[in-house]
C-alpha cells in the first residue's frame, strides 16, 4: 500500500493532514472552537489567496470547510482524498480555529505530483535481501506453504580480502555451527578494519595482499570463536565438547578436555591465544604496510640527525631496506648495489679478509 506525506501525494490518492495546537509553554491544548480545514490548489493566484485569507472569506477553495479529527488532545488529522487530475504544485491547507476569544487561520502545505519516475533498479554492494513468503501462496493444485517463509541473502561485500572457506580451513571444525553468510560478514568488518589500519598503503603489492588476508582470517576466526556455541562439535543436532570412536582395542577421541584447558565456549585455551598471537602479529604487519615481517616491533632500530644538523655524524654502513632486501644479508668480499637502489650513489662494501700463514 503507498504511504504518502505532505512532501508528496499523487493526484487521486489520499493524504493525510496532521497539526498540533500548543499553548505558548509547549503543552498540548484543545482550541476553544475546533479547527476546520480549507484547501486550495496550486492554481490559485497568490493575491487572491492573500486576499481571501487576510478577510477570512474562502470562497475559492476547491474544499472545505472540512472537519479534521482530533486524535488526543491538541493533535488533528484530516484525511483529504486528492482530486484525480489535479494541479501539480504546492498546494496549501488552512486551518481555522479560536483560541479563548482569537480567531486564528493558520497555513500548511501539501506537495502534489501527477507524473511518474523511471529509474534503473538493481542491487548495490554490501546489501541485505530479505524475501518473506506469506503462508497463504497456493500452487496451481490447490496446495499452500502452511507456513510463513523468510529467506535472505546478501549481495558482494566490499572490501571482502578473505572467504568463509578459508577461514574454515584455519580452524577446521570449530565453527561449523556458523553460517556462511554471518562468517562472511566478519570477514567483511575485519577486511574494512584492515583498510583503515594500512594508513594508505599501495594494495597492489604482493606482499601487502598476502599479509591483508592473512589478518582478516585470524581476525575472522577469533571473532567467530567468541560466538555462543562456538568451539563445541555438532553431534546429531547437538552440540557436545568432543567426539570418540571405538574398533575393537583402538579407540580415538578428539575431545580436548580432559588434557587441556577449556574456555566458557568449550575451545581450549591454547588454541585460542594461538589464533589471537597470530591475529596481532598479522595487525602489526598491515598497520606498518607490510615493511616488517610477523613478530617483528614496529620502533626504529636507529636513529640520525637531519641533513641539516650541524652535528651530523657521517652515515655508517646499514642493512638494506627490507622492503627492497627481504633482510639479504650483505655477501662476503663483494661489493653490489642491493635490488631497488640501482641508481643510489652508494654501494654496500665489506670488510675483505685475508688467511694469515699458509
Amino acid at each position: 500500500m503507498a504511504v504518502y506525506s505532505r512532501i508528496s501525494v499523487q493526484d487521486g490518492a489520499t493524504v493525510p493532514l496532521r497539526t498540533v495546537y500548543t499553548d505558548t509553554a509547549g503543552n498540548f491544548v484543545s482550541p476553544t472552537t475546533p479547527p476546520v480545514v480549507y484547501i486550495y490548489d496550486a492554481d490559485i493566484d497568490d493575491s487572491v489567496f492573500d486576499a481571501e485569507l487576510e478577510a477570512l472569506t474562502f470562497t475559492s477553495a476547491v474544499a472545505g470547510p472540512l472537519t479534521p479529527t482530533e486524535v488526543t488532545t491538541g493533535f488533528f488529522e484530516l484525511l483529504y482524498a486528492v482530486p484525480s487530475g489535479g494541479s501539480a504544485g504546492l498546494w496549501r491547507d488552512i486551518w481555522v480555529s479560536t483560541m479563548e476569544t482569537t480567531q486564528e487561520a493558520d497555513v500548511l502545505g501539501f506537495t502534489v505530483s501527477n507524473g511518474t519516475d523511471i529509474s534503473d533498479q538493481r542491487l548495490l554492494d554490501n546489501e541485505l535481501i530479505v524475501l518473506e513468503l506469506d503462508s497463504t501462496i497456493t500452487s496451481y493444485t490447490g496446495l499452500t506453504l502452511g507456513n510463513d517463509i523468510q529467506l535472505s541473502f546478501i549481495t558482494t561485500l566490499k572490501p571482502f580480502y578473505a572467504s568463509p572457506d578459508l577461514s574454515r580451513m584455519e580452524i577446521g571444525p570449530w565453527i561449523d555451527f556458523i553460517p556462511d553468510s554471518t562468517l562472511a560478514l566478519m570477514i567483511h568488518w575485519a577486511s574494512k578494519e584492515a583498510d583503515f589500519i594500512m594508513a594508505g598503503c599501495r594494495s597492489s603489492a604482493t606482499r601487502v595482499q598476502f599479509a591483508r588476508a592473512k589478518f582478516v582470517t585470524y581476525d575472522a576466526v577469533l571473532r567467530a570463536l567468541y560466538l555462543p556455541g562456538a568451539g563445541s562439535y555438532q553431534t546429531g543436532g547437538s552440540t557436545s565438547g568432543g567426539r570418540s570412536k571405538r574398533l575393537g582395542d583402538l579407540s580415538i577421541s578428539n575431545n580436548p578436555g580432559a588434557l587441556i584447558a577449556q574456555t566458557a565456549s568449550g575451545i581450549d585455551t591454547f588454541t585460542l591465544e594461538h589464533i589471537r598471537k597470530k591475529r596481532d602479529e598479522w595487525w602489526r604487519v598491515v598497520n606498518a604496510g607490510a615493511e616488517i615481517m610477523p613478530g617483528q616491533s614496529l620502533g626504529f632500530e636507529a636513529a640520525l640527525r637531519g641533513v641539516y644538523d650541524p652535528d651530523r655524524r657521517t652515515q655508517g654502513r646499514q642493512w638494506a631496506d627490507p622492503a627492497c632486501e627481504f633482510f639479504a644479508q650483505p655477501g662476503v668480499n663483494t661489493k653490489r648495489v642491493p635490488y631497488g637502489h640501482r641508481k643510489a650513489k652508494f654501494v654496500f662494501d665489506t670488510y675483505r679478509t685475508s688467511r694469515i700463514g699458509t
